[in-house]
């Protein structure tokens, strides 16, 4: 049934309602020169846009359109549009009839990003999504966008106590993100802080946006490589410097508490990528041309990777570098040998001199040699520390506990001071801050350069660090030739409930403690007569995690056999990769 024209001021213009029936919704858009319409998604609504007077730039998605007249164009669900007048502009839109599923990403207006989410208050706060380095859990079951909402009310309180009202969100590739960024950006901005939307990013490129941009506040809505129906937040106060352990226990206090206390924040956008590619393409010299393969796995890399390669002049050999949360082919978790043997093949079919494989947000790496050889985290750390290490005489070392004592006696033969250190990229970050360490890596592919950076995770860097030493000092097959090779197992991964972990931990350490020395700073660390074993708490899934090393395969082979029969007496199984 056609309803009679209808006309609404904006502050761009107006709208002119002519149609609005079951099958579609009909209006004209006047937009005054100068203005421009916030950017802005649609859940559901499809709408076609024909420009019929003036000219001006449409944004849509990740390209830049000329508007001129006559111009035609579709808009697809979820995609990100605005439209910016350089002379007044009049529009002829059609749509599906759905009139209220609009999600405002930024309004330079000043209004709130969208009213659309549901109302936080009574939404759910589920206490085990405050993990212990970030927020993480089901999308639509734990996470939602009234807990978002909710959590933007009590960062607004919290970093404003600290005298901090502006704040930066990005988002990776997972469909809920968007919506989850912006429900966190209207809590947010009821809460009285200004909040810059960068879009969907690599975390890294946040941490680098607080520096450039000069906002100590920062959220990242990601699960990083989780499987796709998950979603969180990591939370930042200082670039890089997320929160974890006690500040996440007393955040979760603050958002069941949390009220929106205004006055209302604005909400700008902006896009740091391309000068965080310059700032990066600053800080290395690459001495010749590199062939490198590289695998996206699909995740929120594929734009950055893509420009990396452009800038650096490097020759590259992309796999699954194009956006699809669904993850398709694999995880995009390198620290999974399954997840790398496409790349492994890669490099072998193609000739690359190394492959480059970076996880879902962008924070972790890993690496494929020339020989299509996967190099776990520890052996790249020691070739990082012989690069770093001679300029820093007597410098603290932190040695995961997860790595071979490999990194132990390398780190001592550069006159380093190594120490085992829990895992965690938040304590980690921290202990560089704290002891003036240059470098630290983990076996799950977080480095973290203070040496020539600023000490946060980023694999981009780490990935340019490398091609670095490889353009200079030749093969990476060769350039850990004499590094011995102590027999190791990956990290495995044992299912255990979340409820479960304490008392399982408790019987392990209870059952090597008196019988062999023991590092308790992250799990049990067991350091037996020719090498040592490790099963600690996963701190972002319900798994218990797994690594053993022995001088040689007899050695490791005991040391798997006392592990199994550890986790058998509190009723876990262990299967170790074949």
């Amino acid at each position: 049934m056609r309803e009679r024209v209808k006309i609404v001021d904006k502050p761009w213009g107006r709208e002119i309602w002519y149609a609005h029936t079951e099958r579609y919704a009909g209006k004209v858009l006047e937009v005054k020169a100068g203005e421009a319409l916030s950017l802005q998604y649609h859940q559901k609504k499809e709408e076609t846009l024909f420009f019929r007077k003036g000219r001006g730039v449409l944004t849509l998605g990740e390209e830049k359109l000329r508007i001129e007249p006559g111009l035609a164009v579709t808009v697809p669900p979820g995609v990100p549009h605005r439209i910016e007048a350089e002379e007044d502009l009049e529009i002829l839109e059609v749509s599906s009839p759905e009139l209220e599923d609009v999600v405002r990403l930024e309004d330079r207006y000043g209004r709130a990003p969208s009213p659309t989410p549901p109302p936080a208050e009574g939404a759910e706060v589920p206490r085990g999504v405050f993990r212990e380095y970030d927020l993480r859990g089901v999308y639509g079951r734990e996470i939602t966008e009234g807990l978002g909402q909710r959590l933007g009310w009590a960062l607004a309180e919290f970093y404003r106590e600290r005298g901090e009202d502006r704040v930066v969100v990005g988002w990776d590739n997972r469909t809920s993100s968007p919506r989850l960024a912006q429900a966190l950006a209207l809590g947010l901005t009821q809460g009285g802080c200004d909040v810059l939307l960068i879009g969907q990013v690599p975390t890294p490129v946040l941490y680098w946006a607080q520096v450039y941009y000069g906002l100590a506040p920062g959220v990242m809505v990601t699960a990083s490589h989780n499987p796709q129906e998950e979603n969180g937040f990591k939370i930042a106060l200082g670039p890089g410097q997320t929160l974890y352990g006690e500040a996440l226990k007393e955040l979760y206090e603050r958002t069941l508490k949390a009220k929106p206390l205004g006055p209302l924040g604005r909400v700008e956008r902006a896009d740091p990528l391309p000068a965080y590619v310059e700032m990066l393409a600053g800080r290395v010299r690459l001495a010749r041309p590199l062939k490198v393969a590289v695998d996206c796995g699909n995740g929120t890399t594929s734009r950055a990777v893509r420009l990396l390669l452009k800038r650096m002049g490097l020759e590259g050999v992309e796999l699954y570098c194009w956006d699809d949360p669904s993850f398709p082919h694999h995880h995009p978790d390198p620290a999974v040998p399954k997840n790398l043997q496409d790349l492994v093949q890669a490099v072998r079919a193609t000739g690359a001199e190394v492959g480059l494989a970076f996880d879902g947000d962008g924070d972790r790496l890993g690496v494929v040699d020339d020989q299509g050889e996967i190099l776990f985290g520890d052996r790249l750390i020691v070739l990082f520390l012989r690069e770093i290490l001679p300029r820093y005489p007597k410098a603290k070392v932190p040695v995961e506990v997860k790595c071979s004592d490999l990194v132990v006696e390398e780190a001592r033969r550069l006159g380093g001071e190594p120490f085992f250190h829990r895992t965690g990229h938040s304590y980690l970050k921290a202990t560089l801050k704290a002891t003036g360490a240059p470098f630290a890596g983990e076996m799950s592919g977080h480095f973290f350069f203070a040496d020539r950076y600023y000490g946060f995770d980023d694999a981009f860097y780490a990935a340019l660090r490398l091609l670095e030493i490889l353009s200079q000092k030749g093969p990476l097959s060769r350039l850990l030739k004499g590094l011995p090779r102590y027999p190791s197992t990956p990290e495995v991964r044992v299912p255990c409930p979340e409820e479960r972990k304490p008392l399982a931990m408790e019987e392990i350490r209870a059952h090597f403690g008196g019988r062999y020395p023991l590092v308790e700073v992250d799990g049990v660390r067991v350091e037996f007569p020719e090498g040592w074993g490790l099963v600690r708490s996963s701190n972002t899934q319900p798994v218990l995690v797994l690594r053993a090393e022995g001088r040689t395969e007899e050695a490791l082979g005991r040391i798997k056999a006392e592990l199994e029969e550890a986790l058998r007496r509190v009723g876990l199984e262990v299967q170790w990769p074949a």
